[in-house]
């Protein structure tokens, strides 16, 4: 199979949304990252999704949809408090709602649950695409399996060339790193994954919700409700070691006891470490700014040849992504300095 990668206009949109609604395979940007996506309601056909990266047939997929118009054709019994998220500024975004799934919905899109995780991306050529469709489509990020998530039309292609049949090419996106992942079934809500949306603008819209269930408890669970919950994500071949905003010097002392071992590493940080030079790539000054870069840079060391990336995690803010952040970074890690 070729791969066309194509750029966004309304002939291409409309190419690219028959091919989904027949069962083919497009990549295609969101805000959060790029997806990867079919016709949710062919079972055999999303089960190509399955083979193009690799994935766990447990793990669970997003079903995206254009608008509220389609949220019936993916969910049922869909509570006051989803209705309420979805009237607010938060939705269309990067944020997703674990519901009842639709009896259509086929269970190798929930991982094998009664619940089905959907959304309605804000990025106007996603909304296009999927309002074409007039399908709900399941679509996860669209790269091999645990590797770092695509955010350009690049990435895809260098992941999947030759195993989907059409990429459209948005540019970069918007924030970087995937939605966070709500779940509506569970008194109160819980979030199984951080994401694009902090916890507090939900709080501001529903109330409370529960503390974070993406812990070593459910990336245990043998069916996890969200991707990203049971098995290693967001990876780049190079070794990913943390630390935290405080150990700069820390920090400095591991690098140099690598570099010294022959193995060559960069530095992602929002601060410069003191006693340079050493080979550092600036991430920003915000946690968006970081979330926005992370998994490009990820794969900007593994093209160069790093061997070891030490990531210094962003402040902890409740009102900003950097919990997401923190959240990409541990998934990814082997280790501390």
């Amino acid at each position: 199979m070729k791969t066309k990668l194509c750029p966004p206009d309304s002939a291409n949109i409309d190419e690219c949304a028959a091919a989904i609604k027949a069962g083919g395979l497009v990549a295609f940007p969101t805000e959060t990252v790029y997806g990867l996506g079919t016709n949710a309601l062919l079972e055999e056909k999303v089960g190509q999704i399955f083979a193009a990266k690799g994935r766990p047939a447990d793990n669970p997929l997003i079903v995206h949809i254009g608008s509220v118009r389609q949220l019936k054709k993916a969910a049922v019994d869909i509570p006051d408090r989803a209705y309420r998220l979805l009237r607010s500024p938060l939705m269309p975004g990067p944020l997703t709602l674990v519901l009842k799934k639709a009896p259509a919905i086929p269970y190798i899109v929930t991982g094998g649950l009664d619940t089905v995780a959907v959304r309605i991306p804000k990025n106007a050529i996603a909304k296009r695409l999927l309002t074409k469709a007039d399908v709900p489509v399941c679509a996860p990020s669209a790269n091999k399996s645990a590797a770092p998530s695509p955010t350009t039309a690049a990435h895809v292609l260098a992941d999947l060339d030759g195993s989907i049949e059409y990429i459209l090419d948005g540019g970069p996106c918007e924030i970087g790193l995937e939605s966070t992942v709500l779940d509506l079934t569970v008194d109160p809500p819980c979030i199984l994954r951080e994401g694009g949306t902090p916890r507090s603008a939900i709080e501001s819209v529903i109330g409370r919700v529960g503390v974070s269930c993406d812990t070593a408890a459910a990336a245990a669970a043998s069916a996890p409700k969200s991707p990203g919950a049971k098995y290693k994500h967001y990876a780049p071949r190079a070794a990913v070691y943390t630390a935290e905003p405080d150990e700069r010097a820390e920090v400095g002392r591991f690098y140099d006891r690598e570099t010294a071992a022959g193995k060559r590493c960069v530095i992602l940080s929002m601060t410069e470490t003191p006693e340079g030079p050493r080979a550092e790539w600036p991430v920003g000054k915000t946690a968006a700014d970081y979330a926005k870069r992370l998994f490009a840079y990820f794969r900007r060391a593994d093209e160069a040849g790093y061997d070891v990336i030490i990531a210094v995690k962003p402040p902890h803010n409740a009102d900003d992504v950097s919990e997401a952040v923190i959240n990409r970074l541990n998934k990814a890690a082997v280790g501390r300095v």
